[in-house]
């Protein structure tokens, strides 16, 4: 416990450096290559494709829209049981507002665990995640001011706007790193990574200078067999980026089937002073399918009728390599 505490304090004294948000799901827990290239080190199996699509704010101006997919393996070098490398790639597509503002993120990502000691239970995971971002944004989709001559809008008007382009593409890097501890009947893990670390140019006016701003994010959970079959999994995600932030607390219950490889989950999460999010599962042989919803609590919801973000997560994975023979306890099935 005292380890676990230690670990959580390192962690938070790291947010302490923080002075656009990235994209976000409230499903944090099921887009794990969003968590960065450590996160791979959880998964209980070699080989694993995620799928993530979010659309909010539909009641109030345009959709938000994003997708995720990304596919992570575990890598064996000179033998079956060196699996301590993992690699893969991922893609995220988001589209927002009256501009259809675009981001296209492509990254490659890279990690590696070890054991602490042979006869330990836990094991530290570091990450790294090169790729490149592309963004664009359609100006004629947009209205300006000098557009209004009085009470009327004029779309032929000038708009006294110069952009120097509608779309910039820049290099990207990230970093993440995890500890995990396997106990009895629990499994530890406390992740952080740091996005945009070159903090790249990113500006459609030339006059404008502006670089992107770094995105921090902790996330803290456990993995809680009980001795009637159910799995509780408390977790919480802490992101900072610029002057935002969001936190997201909550916990799912696994229910176990009579069949097997086959279970159902339900969860609660609360976005703190924005809404809250229902969530409901199913586990079908290598596949879990997950949908959630978020209920808008914020002074938003007078415009929104309290509708927020339908979201949809799709998982498919599979061993094929030997497990790691330390490994005793059944890992985050994200």
């Amino acid at each position: 416990m005292k380890l676990r505490i230690n670990i959580i304090i390192v962690l938070l004294s790291l947010m302490q450096s923080v002075v656009a948000q990235d994209i976000h799901y409230s499903q944090y827990n099921y887009s794990p290559l969003n968590l960065g290239g450590a996160a791979t080190s959880l998964m209980n199996a070699d080989f694993r494709v995620a799928a993530n699509n979010r659309k909010q704010w539909k009641s109030v101006t345009v959709p938000y829209q994003t997708f995720s997919i990304g596919a992570e393996e575990k890598l064996k070098f000179f033998n079956d049981q060196l699996n301590n490398f993992t690699g893969g790639f991922l893609i995220n597509q988001d589209k927002a507002g009256d501009g259809a503002f675009k981001t296209l993120n492509c990254y490659l990502s890279v990690g590696y665990q070890y054991q602490l000691t042979k006869d330990s239970n836990s094991w530290i995971a570091f990450g790294v995640s090169p790729g490149f971002t592309q963004k664009s944004i359609d100006f004629n989709k947009l209205t300006f001011d000098n557009q209004f001559t009085g009470d009327l809008f004029n779309p032929l008007a000038p708009t006294g706007e110069s952009p120097t382009n509608n779309r910039l593409t820049y290099f990207d890097i990230g970093g993440s790193m995890l500890f995990h501890q396997v106990k009895e009947s629990q499994h530890f893990y406390a992740i952080y990574q740091i996005r945009h670390i070159n903090r790249a140019k990113q500006n459609f006016y030339s006059s404008i200078p502006y670089k992107q701003s770094v995105y921090h994010q902790i996330v803290i959970g456990d993995i809680i067999q009980s001795s009637n079959g159910f799995t509780y999994l408390p977790s919480l995600s802490f992101s900072k980026q610029s002057k935002f932030s969001e936190c997201i607390l909550g916990a799912e219950v696994i229910i176990p089937s009579t069949k097997k490889n086959q279970s159902i989950a339900g969860g609660l999460h609360y976005r703190v002073k924005d809404a809250i999010i229902p969530s409901i599962a199913v586990n079908y042989n290598k596949f879990r399918i997950g949908l959630s919803y978020d209920i808008n609590l914020s002074s938003l919801r007078t415009a929104s009728n309290s509708k927020g973000g339908a979201e949809i997560s799709i998982i498919y994975q599979t061993m094929q390599i030997k497990a790691i023979p330390q490994r005793k306890t059944i890992c985050p099935i994200y």
